[in-house]
């Protein structure tokens, strides 16, 4: 196993150094805004078993290389601002969800006025709207949580006297109108957010190409030391539990009942496709 593990890390290291290889794809599991922090899971995982790298290769796993991993992290972060990006993106998430729950009980509320007064509805119950918005909030789609929005409001608004005369308060109105602008605006910060991300990850894509090379090295080497002799360690140089560690390092940052229910107005895509993943 010792001899397998040593010809496996000499390729992926004639792998890394080729002077014709093409530069190394990020893997599309992972999001580009979470490489640094992956990076940073592993670096720590690298320090802590530090003596068996030496050991397996002195001339590779070297205290400058550990040095120059986490300078090279750092520098990504400071020029890219990707590990910040994260953290926002994540309160973003939580924050919409707190305010589509905040809307949620006048929602049910304003649908039951709408039974109520049925019969004098210039519109069938079943056409104001209240389903699609349930679906579009389940689904996590903002864009179509704001459009169906306005359509239950646009309903209220045309079958105001008849919702008046159950019960409806003008107080109801204004919170949905309330949560709704927040939501919309929570929505064009992460837009925002998106869009400034994408340019600095153009403008240094070559430095998170750097980064990634270094990581796909001490990957490698947790592999060959690792996946025989201490299957519970080489998880932590697996990408599949990098990335569960991010995600739950995020699920700090998110709303503990968003996370349970699964209901994020934020989808995990894919880098390359942009489809869900």
């Amino acid at each position: 196993d010792g001899i397998i593990n040593m010809l496996y890390f000499s390729c992926q290291r004639l792998n890394i150094n080729s002077k014709k290889r093409k530069v190394m794809a990020i893997p599309a599991i992972f999001k580009v805004e979470e490489i640094p922090v992956i990076c940073k899971f592993l670096y720590n995982s690298y320090t802590r078993d530090k003596e068996d790298f030496t050991d397996y290769s002195e001339t590779v796993f070297t205290d400058l290389h550990r040095t120059n991993f986490l300078a090279k992290i750092n520098e990504v972060e400071g020029l890219t601002g990707l590990m910040a990006f994260w953290a926002q993106m994540a309160r973003i998430t939580r924050d919409l969800y707190s305010n589509v729950q905040l809307f949620r009980p006048q929602l049910n509320k304003l649908e039951g006025y709408a039974i109520f007064a049925r019969k004098s509805l210039t519109i069938d119950v079943k056409k104001f709207g209240f389903v699609e918005l349930r679906k579009k909030i389940k689904d996590g789609n903002v864009e179509g949580v704001l459009t169906m929005i306005d359509l239950v409001l646009h309903n209220a608004s045309e079958n105001n006297a008849a919702l008046t005369a159950k019960g409806l308060k003008p107080a109801l109105i204004a919170d949905l109108t309330s949560a709704r602008s927040r939501i919309a605006q929570l929505n064009e910060e992460q837009k925002l957010k998106e869009t400034e991300k994408e340019l600095a990850v153009k403008a240094n894509w070559g430095v998170i190409e750097e980064l990634w090379e270094m990581a796909t090295e001490v990957l490698a080497g947790g592999k060959a030391l690792y996946r025989v002799e201490d299957k519970t360690r080489a998880k932590d140089y697996s990408q599949r539990q990098l990335k569960r560690a991010v995600v739950a390092e995020r699920k700090k940052l998110e709303d503990p009942v968003a996370v349970e229910k699964g209901i994020l107005l934020l989808k995990a895509t894919n880098r390359n496709t942009g489809e869900a993943l």
